[in-house]
């Protein structure tokens, strides 16, 4: 689901930590989703850099740390 307003505390440090790093690297605040897997994974995807979507798996915001979380949604907004 693609997070429209923040519902918690873990979805609320997802939204703010893509903000923060897409305005790092000067782009439009991509969409942010989360999509319910066991799986540690995530993915960018979008048209163009300033129309994209930044997605992680539940699994992800289960079993790694803010730190390691962090890391991955920076690779990710590398890739928009």
């Amino acid at each position: 689901y693609v997070i429209e307003h923040p519902r918690n505390e873990s979805e609320n440090w997802l939204v703010q930590t893509v903000a923060n790093q897409a305005k790092q690297v000067g782009i439009e605040m991509p969409e942010v989703a989360i999509y319910d897997s066991h799986e540690i994974n995530a993915f960018a995807k979008g048209t163009s850099k300033n129309n994209s979507l930044v997605a992680v798996s539940s699994g992800l915001l289960h079993n790694m740390t803010l730190d390691e979380a962090d890391a991955v949604l920076a690779q990710e907004v590398s890739h928009v």
